[in-house]
């Protein structure tokens, strides 16, 4: 079991799909942080987020199970942030500087 990651548009087109994998836990497991505790299909689990990764969606793609809510993409899109070292102010910045230019 996976996260999708990847954008619809790549999702669309691509044969591939980015996927954060999913695995199971029990009590007492420890959760690090880069990991995002999760509760799926009746079932405790970790999304293990230092393990992006492609799949072939033809191949490997089993069936739909949910979507995640709002909280929990949060959760995950920091802990990637993590894992990337992605500076949030960076991406802010570069947000901001595409606004305007395209207003301009």
């Amino acid at each position: 079991m996976g996260v999708v990651i990847s954008n619809n548009r790549q999702n669309l087109v691509s044969p591939l799909i980015i996927i954060l994998p999913i695995t199971s836990i029990k009590k007492g497991d420890k959760i690090y942080s880069f990991e995002v505790e999760t509760f799926l299909s009746n079932q405790s689990g970790k999304i293990l987020i230092d393990q992006i990764t492609t799949t072939d969606k033809v191949k490997r793609v089993g069936k739909f199970v949910g979507k995640l809510d709002e909280k929990m993409l949060v959760r995950i899109e920091r802990a990637i942030f993590y894992v990337l070292a992605i500076s949030t102010e960076a991406l802010a910045e570069e947000l901001e500087a595409r606004k305007k230019k395209i207003i301009v």
